[in-house]
């Protein structure tokens, strides 16, 4: 079996290699990225690993965790094609905030022209009656992908 720590760098280095126009800076022994965004506009997107779980989180508040796949190399592909998408205009992140403090984060993508909820994560608790305002942001680093 490989390492996992050398198979997660050795897979996204050779998908950046693929993409020469993103950014990005290696972190904690090569067992992290980041993906740096192109403007205030959009958001990093860190990904990393534990033994059992890759993650993916933005500087934005939204974050994952994936673990529910038979093998690391199949979950590693999964998140790095979400990673891809997030990179072009097709993603998004809707941030809802309460008296100017973010609460939730919802990841959208973009299908025929509408925009859909993929996932979302949160603050459990937050001021209910206070005033809401929502956000967005993308990045546009990379072109949409068709499926």
């Amino acid at each position: 079996m490989k390492n996992i720590d050398l198979e997660f760098f050795e897979y996204i280095s050779g998908r950046l290699a693929e993409a020469q126009n993103v950014k990005y800076e290696w972190r904690n022994d090569n067992t992290e990225i980041v993906l740096k965004k192109k403007n205030d506009e959009g958001f990093d997107i860190i990904i990393g690993h534990h033994k059992d779980y890759l993650y993916l989180d933005t500087d934005r508040g939204y974050h994952g965790h994936f673990e529910a796949f038979e093998n690391f190399s199949e979950m590693l592909i999964h998140v790095m094609g979400l990673a891809r998408d997030l990179l072009s205009k097709n993603m998004r992140i809707k941030e809802i905030s309460t008296n100017s403090k973010p609460r939730k984060w919802v990841l959208e993508h973009c299908k025929n022209g509408v925009w859909k909820k993929e996932a979302l994560s949160g603050l459990l608790v937050w001021n209910y009656f206070g005033k809401t305002n929502v956000r967005y942001y993308s990045n546009d680093i990379l072109p949409v992908r068709e499926l």
